[in-house]
């Protein structure tokens, strides 16, 4: 009875490989979705830091999505705080803001967010 059943549960495996299927469900990437990430960049002052990686997803469709991840850093013990700033625009509209503050250090993944560009600026604030 076990050989059985581990055999149905082999064949159900294999069927759903075959299918680009998983046990789990998940549907595999769609072909037309290119994801591309730039190499890291760094944007230093006398007060702050921010290592951050850009990233762009784009579909057949035309939809384009921004993402970026790093770190934050305040580099000066001067009771300030330094913040990041990832906007994401369409059509020169800002859509999207966020923000990340840090006293000391701070790691950040904004996700992907609609749009077809961006900017990452660093400020300090007292």
């Amino acid at each position: 009875m076990k050989s059985a059943q581990r055999l149905a549960a082999l064949t159900a495996s294999a069927a759903l490989a075959a299918t680009g299927l998983t046990a789990l469900g998940a549907a595999p990437a769609a072909a037309d979705t290119v994801i591309s990430c730039s190499r890291a960049k760094t944007i230093s002052t006398g007060w702050g830091q921010v290592t951050y990686t850009p990233c762009t997803k784009s579909t057949s469709a035309a939809t384009h999505y921004k993402r970026v991840y790093g770190t934050v850093r305040d580099t000066k013990t001067d009771g300030c705080n330094v913040t990041a700033t990832f906007k994401v625009f369409l059509d020169d509209v800002e859509k999207h803001k966020r923000t990340y503050t840090t006293g000391s250090s701070q790691s950040f993944d904004s996700g992907f967010l609609g749009g077809n560009s961006s900017s990452l600026t660093l400020s300090k604030s007292c």
